[in-house]
């Protein structure tokens, strides 16, 4: 592997808007992304996403940590939802998410998709139900997971706000909530 820089950098037009607009959890080792020479996937024929709209201060953060000392270089992909509202099933799922190590799939608000957790999955780290105290506070869930990678989340092809699937050869199956 090159560890050579092979291109620059212009600023950007102010274009982009933060925050995100949907994640879709898909459960560990139920498919194999295919990927691009880029690292960009291109397919993600066999999987079953399961779609979470979100409103509100949901972000993904990625953390780059290089050692010159140990010779690595890892990325954490800390994910945190704001979650409204919440029920028995919804506590049951989230219960789920912390049982296992799912996938997500992350679109923004400016229509980027990527897949966060590709190799070693998503674990949850906090999962706080919040009934507030006035009636007007937030009443749900703050959900944060944290995946350890080798590098940044892959970009999902052609990803748009209106289908975070667009540009992919084979899309997964998703599942709407109620």
């Amino acid at each position: 592997m090159s560890c050579l820089i092979t291109q620059g950098r212009l600023v950007p037009c102010k274009e982009f808007v933060a925050g995100l607009y949907k994640v879709w959890f898909i459960n560990f080792d139920t498919f194999t992304p295919t990927l691009d020479a880029d690292g960009v996937i291109t397919s993600m024929s066999g999987a079953t996403a399961y779609e979470y709209e979100l409103k509100g201060a949901s972000k993904l953060l990625q953390d780059m940590v290089s050692s010159r000392d140990n010779g690595t270089t890892y990325v954490t992909q800390t994910l945190t939802l704001e979650l409204q509202g919440g029920d028995y099933d919804f506590n049951n799922q989230i219960k789920l998410l912390a049982y296992g190590r799912p996938l997500a799939v992350v679109q923004d608000n400016y229509g980027s998709a990527w897949l966060a957790g590709r190799f070693r999955g998503m674990d949850v780290t906090s999962g706080i139900h919040d009934t507030g105290g006035a009636l007007s506070d937030k009443y749900g869930y703050t959900v944060t997971l944290v995946g350890m990678e080798n590098t940044y989340a892959n970009f999902l092809s052609g990803s748009t706000i209106e289908n975070a699937f667009a540009g992919l050869t084979e899309s997964p199956t998703i599942v709407v909530g109620t």
